[in-house]
């Protein structure tokens, strides 16, 4: 009877054991399936080179390599703020100057910036 149970028992912990090979190897074929469009767009975005394809498929497959391998992505994003901010105008004003392609060109002080700009250097 002894045998019998330990039997039962084992037989128990194999199906368990079995269970979980399973889940797992279903688990690493999702990130196998996953893992050549996820390259790409590394690349497609200048996050690695062609080259480092390999390394990083390794990292990716590592789970705590991956998230070092994350971390380093997040540090190098460019924040809203200053990617809006990029090729925008500081402070523009009437005052600016602004000529037309081929316009004479006009000295600086008979323009009201060059005129505020003398004001303020001279105050």
């Amino acid at each position: 009877m002894a045998v019998q149970n330990n039997l039962v028992k084992i037989a128990k912990i194999l199906a368990h054991v079995s269970r979980r090979m399973r889940a797992h190897a279903e688990k690493n074929a999702e990130v196998e399936r996953k893992l050549p469009e996820v390259l790409d767009i590394l690349v497609a975005n200048d996050r690695i080179t062609p080259e480092q394809r390999g390394a990083a498929a390794a990292m990716i497959k590592d789970a705590s390599r991956c998230l070092d391998f994350i971390a380093a992505l997040a540090k190098h994003r460019t924040s809203a703020g200053v990617a809006q901010s990029l090729g925008v105008p500081v402070n523009r004003t009437e005052t600016n100057v602004r000529r037309p392609i081929g316009a004479p060109v006009i000295d600086f002080d008979e323009h009201p910036a060059g005129q505020m700009f003398r004001e303020l250097v001279t105050s």
